[in-house]
């Protein structure tokens, strides 16, 4: 056919294309990182090993916690939260990292909404000495609102949003990134819409010397219903702009 290359001219493990054309390659395979990929992706997992070393929590009340194979997001697996509709019923996970000290850190994580329910919280902590830096980004449903938590340990709203579509299979991305170094908020995404952060500040406490990071997913439902989500996807980044 016109306009086709010739395949059978070229021997086994010969070269096809050169660098420069790996980020249309890239977006062909559908990059690991939905709309963000400034930073460093240092750590993801989207649950195909299991549970692995992830922690889970129940808050007032007895909640379940399973990994499941039907919607996952890209890979054969979701990790399923679901809480008990217990007042104030809180599902959470969290998974301790290796301390790199790296400048500034991102956490991106793809949910889906299968039922209705009160918020979805990512936390993103660094223990490095004494000081306790804690970043924390929320969709508060009940209210239509993205915030985050301030120095003063507060809710801050940073944008209105649209109603969640509660959908298998359809999930949202949420992303936070802050700079521990200077203690400071940089950016916050939920799906294809970014914000401006960088004048707050997060949250800081001091206790024992310890040095780790930690990763955590909290799922809020509501009084009286028994409400669940699918968390698909987890990546870490370092070094974001």
């Amino acid at each position: 056919m016109p306009d086709r290359p010739d395949w059978s001219k070229y021997l086994p493990g010969s070269e096809r294309h050169s660098l420069e054309d790996m980020s249309e390659l890239a977006v062909r395979l559908w990059s690991p990182d939905t709309y963000d990929r400034r930073g460093e992706v240092i750590w993801m997992d989207q649950f195909d090993y299991g549970r692995s070393n992830w922690k889970s929590v129940s808050w007032y009340g007895t909640h379940t916690f399973k990994i499941v194979a039907d919607y996952p997001y890209r890979g054969g697996y979701a990790f399923y939260l679901g809480t008990d509709g217990t007042e104030n019923g809180i599902a959470e996970i969290h998974r301790y990292l290796a301390p790199p000290k790296v400048n500034k850190w991102g956490l991106e994580v793809s949910f889906a909404a299968i039922t209705n329910f009160r918020s979805v919280t990512i936390e993103l902590r660094r223990q490095w000495g004494t000081t306790l830096h804690t970043a924390l980004a929320q969709v508060d449903n009940e209210n239509s609102i993205l915030e985050i938590l301030d120095e003063d340990v507060d809710w801050v709203e940073v944008a209105a949003i649209k109603d969640i579509e509660y959908a298998s299979g359809l999930f949202h991305h949420l992303k936070v990134v802050a700079d521990f170094d200077t203690g400071m908020y940089t950016r916050i995404l939920f799906d294809q819409n970014e914000y401006d952060i960088s004048d707050y500040t997060i949250a800081l406490s001091t206790g024992d010397a310890y040095y780790f990071n930690d990763i955590l997913f909290y799922f809020v439902g509501r009084t009286g219903e028994t409400d669940y989500c699918h968390l698909g996807q987890v990546i870490v980044t370092a070094n974001e702009p």
